[in-house]
Order: C-alpha cells, then structure tokens, then sequence
C-alpha cells in the first residue's frame, strides 16, 4: 500500500522459508531461502496471485498461491475514511497465512508446513521521518509495534502492527543453541532494520537517485546472507581442523563428500538501529503457518489529541482504535464486497444475462485486477536532449509524476501511453471519475512541443526493472494516441443523453448502460461533469496533435511515417515487429499512423463544435477531414489486394520471383491492413473496401482462428518468425477494435453478423478456459490450438518459430487430441512409464515438436525427457540434415537437462 503523494508512505510484506541448512559441502553458496525472498509480483510460476475484487478506491481482496513455500495468503485491505478526508485517510490491512492444500502444493518441495520468515516495512521519500515509539532492545521486540511518521502531504500518522497471542515459533534444539551460542536469536522476537536512507549511495549509468530507500529487498538479503555468515564462521571454527584436511584431500585431486553433521537454523536480521532520521523500518517474524498479521495506518487528522498525549497514553490509545477498526473488519469486508458486486452487476447489465458464478467471478477478477494495478510515480525520467542524429547525445532528467494502470505488474510495472488508453475503455465504465484523473494525469505530461513520453519509466525504483537500451526517452518518438478513442466513447454518451452536435452517432460505448437507465436529473448532472472535464484537456488534446503534425510528417502533406522505426522494429506504433517495408524511408507512409491522424482530427472537430465552437476552426477540421479521406485511398489503397497498406514509398521487388511487378504497397497481410475499417474510417457506402476487409478478417487461410485473429496472415512467410510479437500472436486489444467497429457496420452489412457473434464468443471462450487452467491473463494468445489452450504444461505466453503454419492448422487438433489423452491418464495415474513415452512425438508434425522444444515443462522423471529429445532430433534430422542451425538448437536445448 501506498499514498497517492510526491513524498509516498509504502507498507508492504516479504517472505521466504525460515529455515536454511548448513551443509559441510555447500559452506560457500547463498542459501536457496535467501535468493528467493518474495517481495514483488513475478513471472514465477511456483507464485499465482490476483485481485478477486478491488473497486480501485476503497478495498481489495487478493489470494497468492506460493508453491514454493508452500502456503496460501489472503490478503485484503480497507481504506478507513473520516469526515476531513483532506490528508488521505488511513486503511487496515489484514494478511492471513495458511498451510497450501496438499492438491496444490509444488510436489517436489518435502518440506509441508514448515515455518515462514515473514517481513514487514515501511519506507518514505527522503522528506519523510519515522520513528518507532516502541523500546529497543538488541535480542528483539516483543510487543505490538508502534510506528509514528510526518509529512507535509499526509501530515502527522502513525502505523499499529500488533504482535499476535496466538504465532507459533519453531523450536530450536539444545544442541544447536549450544554450538551457536549467542549468534542465535530468540525465534519468538520481532527483529529489526531501522534505517536512514538519504543520500548516501554514488549515482551510475542506470541510478540517478541518490536516495536508495526503495531497496528493501536488498537490505533483507544482505542482513540475513551477514547473520548466514557469522553462523558459518562459528560452524567453520569448531570443525576446522576436519574442514581443512577435506579442502586438503579436494586440493589434491580427491572426491570428498563430507561426513560432518549438517546444521539446521533460522537465520534472523540483525537489530540494527543507524544514526539520523529513519525512513526505512523492516520487521521481522518467524512463525508456523497457520497465522495472520494486522496492519493499520492511522492518520492523526482524524484523531488530533493522538499528538497531545504521553507515551503510554498515546500507545493505549492507538490499540483502541486500531482494535475498533479490527473488530469491524470483517463486517466492513463483506458490505464493501455486496457492494462492489452490486455495482459491477448494474455497470455491465450482467444481472440480466443469467450468467454463471464462474464467469461472474472471471469478470470480477478481470476488472479488479486492471483497478488493482494502479498506481502513483513521482521522480525524473531520462530523456535525451540533443538531436536524434547527434553522434554524441546529451541526456537529461525531467521530473515527472503518474496516476495510471499498467499493463502487467510482473513484467511491465510502469506506465505506457498507448496501453493505457485501452485499460481506461474498460475502468470508465465502472468509475469515469478515475479515469478522467487517470487521462488527466497523462496529458499533463505535455513538454512545451506537446510531446508524451511513449512509457514513463520515473525514478531508479522502476528503471532497475527496465533493460538499460530502453531507459532513454526520445522526444521525436511517438505513439499510438489511443486516449482519443476514450474521449470519444465519453462524446456519444453525452449526445446519446442530450443530442449534443448533429453527427450521427459512429459507435456505442463499451457499454452505455447508465446512459440508457436512469433519471434524467442525473443523466444531466453527469453530462455537465463530462463537458467540464472535456473543455478541460481539449486544449491539451490539440497541443498533442499539433505536435504529430509537426515531428511524424512524411515526405508530403497529409502522410505520415513513425519516426524512430528499423528495419526490424517499429516501438513508436506499439505494433514492434510487425512486417513493414523491407527498409524504412523518408518516403514511406504508415497507414495505420495515417489512420490515428485521421481520426484524432474528426475527434478534435466534434470537441471543438461541443466546446469553444470556433467556426474558423470549425471549419478548418471539416476541410482536413475531407481531405484525409481522400488521401486515405489516394496514398494507403492498393487496388491489387482490395485493402489499405503501408505505402513503402519506393518500389518494392520480390527477389523470389522476378517475374512479379514491383509494388509501392507492403503486401504482408495483418492487423495493419485494418485500421482504416478499426478506426471507423471507411465509409459506409463504400461497401467493396468494407467488404475486402471483412474478407480478410473472416477467411480461415488468413487472420481468423478459432480463438481470435490473427496479427498476421497464416499464409505469410513470416507468420510466427523471430519474436513472433506481432507476427501472428492474438492481441486482444485489436480484436477488441474489430469487434468494435463491426458494430459501426452492423444494420448496414449482414456479412458482419456472423462474424461478430463467433469472434467474440470465441474470445470470451478462449481467455476464460485459458485463465482457469493458467490462473494468469495474458498480453497476447497463440493463434495455434497446439499451445495455450490444450497443453498444460506449457507457459501462456509463447513465443515459437513455425515456418509452415498452414500445415500446423491441419494437423494441430488431431496432434492434440493425442496429447491432451495421454496428459489425461499421466494425471490420473501419477505414474511414471518407463518403457513407454507419454506421447507418441514421432506422430506429431513438425511444428508441434518445435513448440515442445520452446515450451516443454518438465514435470517427470528423466527417462521421458531423454525419449523426447531423441524423437526430437530424429524428427530434426529427418526434415533438415543439412541445417546446421537446427542441430545447434537441438544441442543446446539437451543440454539444459
């Protein structure tokens, strides 16, 4: 938890298995317990975790399964508001910590219920004091924790961690306390870091912050691997003469496997207090699962005599309150969850669709985890101040402050532009009033051109999760102005209300529930709070067009490319490797840029016509948009496919086949191709471009699968090569714009109704049964049936290298049909086969086994592993002899086992 302030308050928890082992033959490596101390969301698949319900304000509900440590947590928070509410409020955060089922326990983990090391911090920016109230004493603490803190924002504040009657604390022999002596800790204490954080670490390449409070984890593992040592020591010291005729025996060329005992202990932080106002305080508990920790950060404007009282008072009067929230909680959790249920069935109308509890729950976790991965930065970005083609450029930091979403909390924990505008489609529609604070927040990030950093990587907390070539942000980048689709699903629902301006109505909102339901009184009042907000960031808006206008022109007027792109990668359009032409050029044309242009400026005419109503400006948009559409067909049309293209801007020949007339237009077909009919661009009467686009849709060898389509055609040579991230891969996303702007088409074109209705039943179908049988939701989804859907034991997100997809197609669901059968009866049986593999891999095709290459989970014995490499290299060495580079793959991948 955190505080939406310049200078943050964060409470948060770590923790690992308490138990390390000092072996004789492992006296030099980090213990395992260590290295893997939880304190961040990851890729890890041993650690599931998600928000059941968060409403984005108030409270949230998470379950987190760590296999590895073989407990389940259930953590859960409530924001405790007062009548003032001018400094934030305080909260109570209840985390309950219990044995893992044994049906979802890791398997291969012995160790059942074994006692936790359980950590928990506070830290604040460097404008923040702490101080902890309670008696320090160097074997520990022993009571309930009082932790008291100020700042301008949040004023005066104080934190209660009661203590817990009934923790179970692991025992520690005689034996062990006697080898140790005073090197061991009491287990039934609170031990402690209090640190004073500022200014105290040299800047490098990637650290510009000379403040390095946010290295909690870091402190944890340097204080337990000092305490491992001084055990070692003392462990060396007493067996030395033994240990050193091993060493002597090993020096020597000998296999000694050492016979000293090994020693069992529970290594704790040391108790250390630094000189200086203190920032950072981590505490330390060691406790056997089952347990439940209480945390409560009270605000002292809601209680001021707190600040008048003495020591013993103030401390009694803090357990009160923090008691009366506690004693509440559980009632308060359940109305907060009634409610949120109450209001996500009336916002999306799903208390009239009869829909399972399943699914209403896949609903809830969906919603709730895009609310629940808000969050606020403050701090400096880098960005580079010279010209783009300076051969020795200058960087600078700008400081900058977020309010936003991010696309993933394990992989990308940090703001992108073009993403964000798709996540507020969906938060609108449950809270307008956040994501109108979330919109604002992006446009204030406007430099003097009108520039908006493509991602917003503030402060080094975040940089140290970012590779170091992308940390720098180029003010001529741009991308994809997707917020502008979010301002004008807020226009229709004030025109469906009142009528606003004339234009026909292009689309629906995402739901436009509230705008068909409802009082009239209330329909205005929320329209008067939507045109506020617009006349507001409608100046913004311009500025940022302006700013297109200016820096992503092309060659002529009217035409625009992404600068900034490569010959393998475009970043700026957010669609990376998807296939361009084969080099860029100062002449190119991108018609999915063109596209965003195009329809920035029909957005900025309707705000203009609701807001200032310029006629001169009026009539300036009215005149760009005319011509917009005529350059649309003039530059992007080829006539040879029936489609919109990118537009190379020199001819392009086929090397292959010399015999092909050379073309201006990039003949790859994929989500490119579509983004004139995505953004409503096409008009209606204009029904063989409408219909070539359905076509190409809605055409099986092409962009549609079972599961949604397709970023790149099946029949294109570089479906799924090389990163294959936009080469073939579902974007939900684009498929979300398809099925969009179907519906522009809908009443006019019956060739649309199919296609809607199977494509977005198969999205909701192949998302929902990925999730279940995942636990994780996923940027992008394999268009093969090979992968995600029917192979357990492969990770979501797959990344594979199929040459001949159309031969995959065919053959992927009788392969598949083979696997998911005997998958079936491994599970049942919980055998291990010796004498017969759990597939028959020399029935699969090529693609299958390429992807068991990439994707494979080892999840038997060694046996099955070393059957499926040999049929691997048989199937290798049968289709290409000759392929150096597919031995070398082969070689590296049997190595790894």
């Amino acid at each position: 938890m955190k505080s939406r302030t310049k200078n943050g308050v964060e409470v948060g928890v770590m923790w690992t298995g308490a138990q390390s082992t000092i072996d004789p033959n492992r006296l030099f490596s980090r213990p395992s317990n260590i290295e893997k101390l939880r304190n961040e969301a990851s890729t890890d698949q041993s650690l599931i975790y998600g928000w059941e319900e968060h409403d984005g304000r108030s409270f949230g509900i998470q379950k987190i399964t760590d296999k590895l440590n073989n407990i389940q947590i259930d953590s859960s928070f409530i924001k405790n508001e007062f009548s003032t509410k001018q400094k934030g409020g305080g909260y109570t955060m209840k985390i309950k910590v219990d044995p893992l089922e044994d049906e979802k326990s890791n398997n291969n983990n012995k160790q059942k219920n074994q006692p936790i090391s359980f950590f928990v911090y506070v830290k604040c920016e460097k404008n923040t004091r702490l101080k902890l109230i309670n008696a320090k004493k160097a074997k520990g603490l022993n009571n309930d924790l009082f932790i008291e803190g100020e700042n301008s924002e949040l004023g005066k504040f104080s934190i209660v961690i009661p203590k817990g009657e009934n923790y179970q604390h692991p025992s520690v022999t005689k034996e062990t306390k006697s080898f140790f002596g005073s090197t061991l800790k009491s287990l039934d204490n609170i031990h402690y870091l209090l640190l004073s954080r500022k200014d105290t670490e040299e800047l490098s390449e990637t650290s510009f912050d000379s403040y390095d409070g946010w290295k909690v984890k870091d402190f944890v593992q340097e204080s337990l691997q000092n305490k491992i040592n001084n055990l070692k020591k003392t462990y060396m010291r007493k067996y030395s003469r033994t240990l050193k005729k091993e060493i002597q025996m090993r020096q020597e060329g000998e296999f000694v496997r050492s016979t000293l005992p090994k020693k069992t202990v529970y290594p704790t932080i040391e108790n250390v207090i630094e000189k200086g106002d203190h920032n950072v305080m981590i505490f330390q508990f060691i406790v056997m699962p089952s347990f439940t920790f209480d945390i409560n950060f009270i605000s002292q404007e809601g209680f001021p005599e707190i600040a008048k009282l003495k020591l013993r008072q103030k401390k009694k009067l803090l357990s009160d309150i923090s008691q009366n929230y506690l004693s509440k909680y559980e009632d308060n959790l359940r109305l907060k969850s009634f409610l949120f249920e109450k209001k996500f069935l009336q916002k999306f109308r799903f208390n009239e669709k009869n829909l399972s509890k399943k699914k209403l729950n896949f609903g809830k976790y969906v919603l709730s985890n895009l609310l629940g991965a808000i969050g606020y930065w403050d701090g400096n970005i880098i960005i580079q101040a010279t010209a783009k083609n300076d051969m020795e450029p200058q960087y600078t930091l700008i400081d900058h402050s977020l309010f936003s979403s991010v696309p993933s909390r394990s992989n990308f924990p940090r703001g992108f532009f073009w993403d964000e505008g798709f996540h507020n489609l969906l938060i609108s529609e449950f809270d307008e009033e956040i994501s109108q604070e979330i919109t604002t927040s992006w446009y204030n990030l406007l430099d003097s051109d009108g520039w908006i950093p493509r991602e917003m990587i503030i402060g080094d907390e975040s940089r140290s999760r970012v590779p170091k070539e992308f940390l720098v942000q180029y003010p001529w980048m741009a991308n994809p102005p997707t917020f502008t689709i979010l301002i004008e699903q807020m226009l229709n629902k004030i025109q469906l209300n009142e009528n606003t301006f004339s234009d026909d109505l292009e689309y629906s909102s995402l739901s436009s529930i509230e705008e068909s339901t409802g009082s009239q009184n209330n329909k205005k009042n929320k329209n008067k709070s939507r045109i506020s907000f617009l006349e507001k960031i409608y100046p913004k808006l311009k500025k940022h067009y302006g700013w297109y206008l200016k820096t992503q022109l092309g060659s002529e007027k009217y035409t625009f490319r992404w600068k900034g792109r490569t010959v393998d990668h475009n970043l700026p359009s957010g669609l990376d490797d998807a296939p361009r032409s084969p080099q860029p050029s100062v002449n190119e044309k991108n018609v999915d840029l063109f596209s965003w242009m195009s329809y920035y400026s029909r957005l900025l005419l309707k705000m203009e016509k609701l807001t200032t109503k310029n006629p001169k400006t009026i009539k300036n948009f009215e005149s760009d948009n005319k011509i917009f559409q005529k350059k649309m067909v003039d530059f992007h049309y080829d006539q040879e496919s029936g489609l919109f293209a990118d537009n190379a801007g020199y001819l392009i020949e086929d090397p292959e086949d010399p015999t092909v007339d050379p073309t201006y237009f990039v003949k790859n077909q994929g989500y490119l191709n579509l983004f004139p009919f995505l953004l409503g661009l096409i008009p209606l009467n204009d029904t063989d471009k409408i219909h070539a686009t359905l076509d190409l849709i809605s055409d099986p060898e092409r962009l549609w699968t079972d599961f949604g389509i397709a970023s790149l055609s099946k029949s294109d040579p570089l479906f799924r090569t090389n990163e294959n991230y936009w080469r073939g891969e579902i974007w939900i996303n684009i498929n979300y714009l398809i099925l969009r702007a179907i519906k522009k088409y809908y009443y006019q074109i019956p060739q649309t109704h199919p296609i809607y209705t199977k494509l977005r039943t198969n999205l909701i179908t192949y998302i929902s049964r990925d999730f279940h049988k995942t636990g994780f939701l996923w940027e992008h989804y394999s268009p093969l049936n090979v992968c995600i859907i029917e192979w357990k034991f492969m990770p979501p997100k797959t990344r594979t290298r199929s040459k001949r997809a159309k031969h995959v197609k065919h053959k992927a669901k009788n392969d598949n049909k083979r696997v998911r059968t005997n998958l079936k009866k491994k599970q049942r049986t919980h055998v291990v086969r010796k004498k017969k593999p759990i597939v028959d891999f020399s029935k699969l095709s090529y693609e299958t086994l390429l992807e068991i290459k990439q994707h494979y989970q080892i999840n038997q014995e060694t046996q099955d592993v070393q059957e499926l490499s040999q049929l691997i290299l048989a199937k290798f060495l049968k289709q290409a002899i000759n392929e150096e580079k597919v031995i070398k793959d082969f070689l590296n991948f049997s190595k790894e086992y």
